[in-house]
């Protein structure tokens, strides 16, 4: 991790949301609503810029520091922070799915051989359940 940015280890004991269900900050499926009460919790919580940092460089995923991942990913494009990865984790291959999710996660626009990769996978799922 980098120590820079310090987590929650450090923090979250003083984090509004402390206790709550994690499944409210994680809500499912592409435009899904943020329950009133996580943002509520966020305004008020007296760690939010630290929570809020912490999620620009490390959460691809999920309501952190008071932002939706799609907000922190334009605020990842317009500033140039990238999301830290393990070192230990060996990128996946250009051309592939993971490749495609990986520029996801790090906020880079993807490159047209992951872009055709991640195309033809979720093609084929969509078609297996229409099928099924």
């Amino acid at each position: 991790m980098d120590t820079s940015v310090p987590g929650p280890e450090v923090w979250g004991s003083s984090a509004a949301c402390r206790g709550m269900d994690a499944d409210l900050f994680y809500p499912e499926g592409r435009g899904a609503v943020i329950p009133l009460a996580v943002i509520e919790v966020c305004e008020g919580c007296p760690v939010i810029e630290q929570c809020r940092t912490y999620a620009l460089h490390h959460e691809a995923k999920g309501h952190w520091g008071g932002t939706s991942a799609y907000q922190r990913l334009r605020v990842r494009q317009a500033t140039g922070i990238r999301l830290k990865t393990p070192e230990s984790v060996e990128p996946a291959p250009h051309g592939t799915d993971a490749a495609y999710q990986r520029h996801q996660r790090v906020g880079d626009l993807p490159c047209p051989a992951c872009t055709e990769a991640h195309t033809r996978r979720h093609t084929g799922y969509r078609r297996a359940q229409m099928a099924s």
